[in-house]
């Protein structure tokens, strides 16, 4: 195997836990409509509690990220790498991070940045 395919796709290996983070979504979403449909708008502190939770967790999550981004940005810039499997494997993570919403959409545009079409 050479250079560019390891480092690509131990890239996207390490892009993995945006299925995780997409899941984690979908939960903070359903803890709100139970919030709401338990509290209502009677405890405003608990409801700024459960998105903060959120926020934080993501911005956590983003530490995980740091490392494939970065392997994912020299597969693409400093390697030039446009193989067919790597540009839509990173089209499917960047739109499962643009699904996590709010910290995680700003990664998977850039993720999604990443994919696009070069001239080489």
């Amino acid at each position: 195997m050479n250079k560019s395919k390891f480092v690509g796709l131990l890239g996207l290996i390490f892009l993995m836990p945006p299925f995780i983070y997409l899941f984690a979504t979908l939960d903070f979403i359903r803890t709100i409509a139970v919030f709401f449909q338990t509290q209502g708008a009677k405890d405003p502190k608990m409801l700024a509690g459960l998105i903060s939770t959120h926020i934080v967790a993501q911005l956590l999550s983003l530490i995980s990220l740091l490392p494939s981004l970065i392997l994912c940005s020299i597969a693409v810039f400093k390697i030039r790498m446009t193989n067919t499997w790597f540009t839509t494997l990173l089209r499917i993570y960047a739109w499962l991070l643009i699904l996590c919403l709010p910290v995680l959409t700003l990664v998977g545009a850039y993720v999604y940045w990443l994919a696009r079409p070069r001239n080489v």
